[in-house]
């Protein structure tokens, strides 16, 4: 069985909020003792949603960024904020909602969706569709993020990637740091997909 490829089909585009103008921080948000711990604050989640269908990107665009306005965390930065004193032994952070935008690319595949379910490479439980677990690495079809980037500000909180697959079908991923994947993540996904 050949290996899933995916290749960029488009440029990757930022996609901002529609109500808010970009670069203009509107509030910031303080991390939670949760989200200041070494082992969460550096999580990065990725989910993968799979269509029969071939999914329209202009038409997804639209609609993150409808989404970003209920949301605008998702759409800002992680600003470390400077210790009080030379003692102190933790960073803190804060994410600002500063609608510098969700990144958005565009890929394609050779594979088609029953190829690649076939090889394994995906795993269904429960109507929903996961990663297969044993892999030590991100499936060709996730964006990959840096968390350490992440924490420092120079990289988006959320980044999306749709791939679409050859005789039909997508795959919509999402991948996200835990510091905002909490509840956001629950309306993003009802919001969004709606």
């Amino acid at each position: 069985m050949k290996a899933f490829d995916s290749k960029a089909s488009e440029a990757p585009v930022s996609i901002p909020a529609k109500a808010f103008p970009r670069g203009v921080t509107i509030e910031r948000h303080q991390f939670t003792a949760l989200d200041r711990h070494v082992g969460t604050n550096r999580c990065v989640l990725t989910w993968a949603f799979l269509y029969k269908e071939t999914l329209r990107p202009a038409a997804l665009k639209e609609a993150l960024s409808a989404a970003l306005d209920a949301f605008p965390t998702l759409a800002g930065r992680v600003q470390p904020e400077k210790p009080a004193s030379r003692f102190a032994r933790t960073t803190n952070w804060q994410l600002a909602c500063c609608n510098a935008g969700v990144p958005f690319s565009v890929h394609s595949s050779s594979s088609s969706l029953q190829e690649l379910l076939q090889s394994g490479a995906m795993t269904q439980r429960q109507g929903f569709t996961f990663p297969d677990a044993k892999e030590s690495t991100l499936p060709p079809y996730m964006e990959r993020m840096d968390a350490a980037a992440v924490l420092s500000g120079d990289v988006p909180v959320l980044a999306v990637r749709l791939t679409q697959l050859a005789g039909g079908g997508s795959i919509l991923a999402v991948t996200g740091s835990h510091v905002v994947l909490g509840e956001p993540l629950v309306f993003d996904g009802a919001t969004w997909l709606a």
